[in-house]
């Protein structure tokens, strides 16, 4: 995988996003994937790998109930640590993972992953009430209809609606 070692979550997400078009489309004309999709399941074991760099790993946090990808609380990596836009950044992962589990020859991949990805899933758009690690649905307004961007941090202009077509990718990607 060449995911920049500094580059964050969210640009690390858009090179998995990325790599998992190019495989959607290759696969569509007969391509053999195998190799793409061998680079795509490195990038994803970067993302859960304890020695990864600290701006890209993926951890649980105790406190909010929700996957960061920040150990301090900073708003570089966009506020990820505040959870601010999870749903663009993890959308793409979970696309990624998706578009794996759908070419993949075999089954071992998605089976081992399937909890990783299913708490990225949870993380922004649990459907449960009754998930004592995550709230529901973190960023969607059911009664709106729409998603929030802005996590933790208070705004005066309310939950900021930002970036419709990531936030639709997301959904897309679930």
């Amino acid at each position: 995988c060449h995911i920049r070692q500094t580059a964050g979550i969210y640009w690390a997400a858009q090179e998995m996003y990325n790599l998992a078009s190019i495989i959607e489309v290759a696969a569509s004309m007969g391509v053999d994937v195998s190799s793409a999709l061998d680079r795509l399941k490195r990038c994803f074991e970067h993302l859960i790998s304890s020695d990864a760099e600290p701006s890209s790993v993926l951890l649980f946090d105790e406190i909010y109930g929700g996957v960061v990808a920040q150990r301090s609380c900073t708003f570089s990596n966009f506020g990820n640590y505040m959870y601010n836009d999870h749903h663009f950044h993890y959308g793409y992962i979970i696309h990624a993972a998706a578009v794996v589990a759908r070419y993949d020859v075999g089954e071992v991949w998605s089976t081992t992953h399937e909890p990783y990805v299913l708490e990225l899933v949870r993380d922004i758009a649990n459907p449960s009430y009754n998930d004592s690690r995550f709230p529901f649905m973190r960023y969607q307004d059911t009664f709106l209809m729409y998603g929030m961007a802005t996590g933790l941090d208070h705004s005066q202009d309310g939950k900021n609606r930002e970036s419709t077509s990531e936030e639709q990718h997301a959904w897309y990607g679930i």
